[in-house]
């Protein structure tokens, strides 16, 4: 059993700009609702649990996360975690939620509108170079995706990595 629970790990990112009038004041309140339902139901330990945040978390610092959720700090996380995925043969799991904001771009690579995430630096991270960097992990990693993007015509998204 202790075996199966390391090879879990999760990112959760919960944006809120604060600074903006399209803010998301509940984005850091959900994901510590996501990491007590990991914790509580599906056997994740708190310490393979990575929260990135803009929310002020406890008395004036940033608790939780060490970095803001800027497209270089979740791109460092993810590719920290898909490290860890070699060191295990099997049963490897990762889970990313983004609570945040979202856009509908058009792209030139297959021609139709691509979805794209906002961290708080506003560098966009395309769905289609989040998929790319989630193939990096161990082929036999069981890897989840839940987009929760507010101002995008696609509001929730599930991706599947396999």
């Amino acid at each position: 059993l202790y075996y199966i629970i390391m090879n879990k790990y999760a990112l959760i990112i919960g944006i809120e700009y604060k600074n903006l009038r399209e803010n998301i004041p509940r984005a850091y309140k959900k994901a510590i609702e996501i990491r007590k339902k990991l914790t509580d139901n599906e056997g994740y330990l708190y310490k393979n649990i990575a929260i990135l945040t803009d929310a002020q978390t406890g008395k004036g610092a940033f608790h939780d996360s060490l970095f803001k959720p800027t497209k270089e700090n979740i791109f460092r996380e993810i590719e920290r975690i898909c490290k860890k995925s070699y060191s295990f043969i099997d049963n490897y799991e990762f889970k990313l939620f983004y609570i945040g904001h979202g856009r509908n771009i058009y792209s030139d690579i297959n021609e139709s509108n691509d979805e794209c995430m906002v961290p708080t630096c506003g560098n966009i991270i395309i769905t289609e170079e989040l998929e790319h960097l989630l193939r990096a992990f161990n082929t036999n990693s069981k890897i989840e995706v839940v987009l929760d993007n507010y101002l995008c015509m696609n509001k929730f998204r599930f991706i599947k990595v396999s």
